[in-house]
């Protein structure tokens, strides 16, 4: 078709626990150049999740096209939106004497 644009499939890195792509790794940085140049391992062990608030693994995902926001940013599924906030309830229960 012409004029048409296709969006392609995204590649992020999101928590292998919670599924958050608030995720961030650890890398090498050229100091002077201000430049990229490596992550720390290949096993993404040194990573953080700031969803789940510490040091978790990562794992890479494809997100289709009907995934993302007008600004091509991941978003999440609604069952993982009801499952943190289920979990956020459970919690504050847990933590309540009846």
């Amino acid at each position: 078709m012409a004029g048409s644009t296709k969006k392609k499939t995204k590649h992020l890195y999101v928590c292998t626990d919670c599924d958050s792509s608030d995720v961030e790794l650890q890398c090498w940085v050229d100091a002077n150049l201000d430049i990229v140049l490596d992550d720390v391992d290949d096993n993404m062990a040194s990573s953080h999740c700031n969803d789940c608030g510490a040091n978790r693994q990562i794992k890479h995902i494809e997100v289709e096209p009907k995934d993302w926001d007008r600004g091509g940013r991941f978003l999440e599924s609604k069952i993982d939106q009801l499952k943190k906030v289920i979990n956020e309830v459970k919690e504050i229960i847990n933590d309540k004497e009846f």
